[in-house]
């Protein structure tokens, strides 16, 4: 706001010294001289003010966007030392939105992914591990394993004896039982994209939903989990990794939960 009064300021000024000498040229006294005088005078200190306050506003706005930059900066370096799970993942995709529409300082976003790829903190950076892996890493010699159409039944059967079920999806009693449950990530509406998956054009519904039969290729490391509640809150266990680039059907979708698209999914896509 002060730097558009400090640009009306100078409009003002400008249009005073217009006015001040159109009236010399129609009168050419000293008086009206001596007022232009004045008039131009003041104009300068004038101008000189409002231009030094609307370099201090763009210094101290730029100054600002640097300051919120470095604070997401170091979030984003303190992500080792913990196991993000789905939901803090959303809040960080969402805080570099938001960086990115009011912030002149932009994060490129498409680097996102792989920093909050599931892999990324839990298996290879020795961080703190999340709640509802603890029962699959038991049972794996402390690591979440990588599930495929070959070892899906294994682990089930691991965690099923330690009291994990998978939960029948609520949509069509006719479905085929799942084999987990993936955040298939936040929905852009305009590119009709998901964050963690790629998914086939023709099967996205406007609202984020997914058609049944469609194949997911997963586009870094995913958890597969045993249902779609918060992830925050330590009753969503996890199942095991989906690789990079490995593929899964979906059974039923969940889209606008949390703010993501969920799926039940088959581990067998072909």
């Amino acid at each position: 706001m002060e730097k558009i009064r400090s640009v009306v300021d100078i409009v003002d000024i400008a249009v005073k010294v217009v006015i001040t000498t159109a009236l010399f040229l129609l009168y050419g006294t000293a008086k009206e001289q001596a007022l232009i005088d004045k008039v131009r005078a003041d104009a300068l200190a004038s101008q000189a003010t409002a231009l030094h306050t609307i370099a201090d506003t763009s210094k101290s706005k730029q100054e600002a966007n640097l300051v919120v930059v470095d604070k997401i900066l170091n979030i984003f370096a303190e992500i080792h030392k913990q196991c993000l799970n789905e939901e803090t993942s959303f809040f960080l995709d969402f805080l570099v939105q938001i960086n990115n529409s009011y912030n002149d300082v932009k994060l490129d976003s498409s680097k996102l992914g792989p920093i909050l790829s599931a892999q990324a903190t839990c298996t290879t950076s020795g961080g703190q591990t999340d709640v509802n892996a603890k029962v699959v890493q038991q049972e794996n010699n402390g690591v979440i394993p990588f599930v495929d159409q070959q070892n899906i039944q294994r682990v089930q059967k691991q965690l099923s004896e330690k009291g994990v079920t998978v939960a029948t999806t609520s949509n069509d009693s006719h479905a085929p039982a799942p084999d987990g449950y993936v955040a298939v990530g936040i929905f852009d509406a305009a590119s009709k994209s998901f964050r963690n998956f790629v998914v086939k054009s023709g099967t996205v519904d406007p609202d984020g939903g997914i058609k049944p039969e469609a194949v997911l290729t997963a586009r870094w490391s995913v958890y597969l989990r045993a249902n779609t509640q918060n992830t925050d809150t330590g009753g969503n266990p996890i199942i095991g990794l989906i690789k990079e680039g490995d593929c899964v059907k979906v059974i039923s979708a969940f889209p606008n939960t949390r703010g993501q698209t969920w799926a039940a999914v088959s581990l067998s896509c072909g």
